[in-house]
């Protein structure tokens, strides 16, 4: 009994998990944030889709394509984008959570070595969520 419960615990809490992760397409990494925004006005000459540039560490700059609840949905932007997203062979990419944080708030530019205070002093906290409750009274 004990052993199914510890079972169902640890499932519900990958499936907790697993629906907070959040995909993009990386479609360009450049040197540059000049060559990020080209890149960036190429692809929405043929989109409307959310578009936003990373700033990752050595001074290498991502543009995104879009932020999706899961792996099809961004695969299948990809199979219905433009020439020019399919030129740069794009690929679905996890966001961590501080992109995610940043770009729920709107951002169109984000520097990972720059974090809002809010997102640096965030805490991870896991949260354990019981299915059932055992009453140990029982004989």
């Amino acid at each position: 009994m004990l052993n199914r419960c510890l079972s169902l615990l640890v499932f519900s809490t990958s499936i907790i998990y697993a629906s907070v992760e959040k995909y993009s397409i990386s479609v360009c990494t450049t040197s540059t944030l000049e060559y990020a925004q080209i890149c960036k006005k190429r692809i929405l000459t043929n989109s409307t889709a959310d578009v936003f540039i990373v700033k990752i560490e050595d001074n290498k700059y991502v543009t995104y394509l879009g932020v999706y609840d899961d792996k099809k949905q961004a695969r299948y932007t990809i199979k219905t984008s433009s020439s020019y997203v399919k030129q740069q062979n794009p690929f679905v990419k996890i966001l961590s959570e501080d992109i995610v944080t940043i770009k729920a708030k709107n951002e169109i530019y984000i520097d990972l070595k720059n974090k809002p205070e809010e997102v640096k002093s965030k805490e991870r906290i896991r949260v354990i969520i019981p299915l059932l409750k055992i009453d140990k009274t029982e004989n």
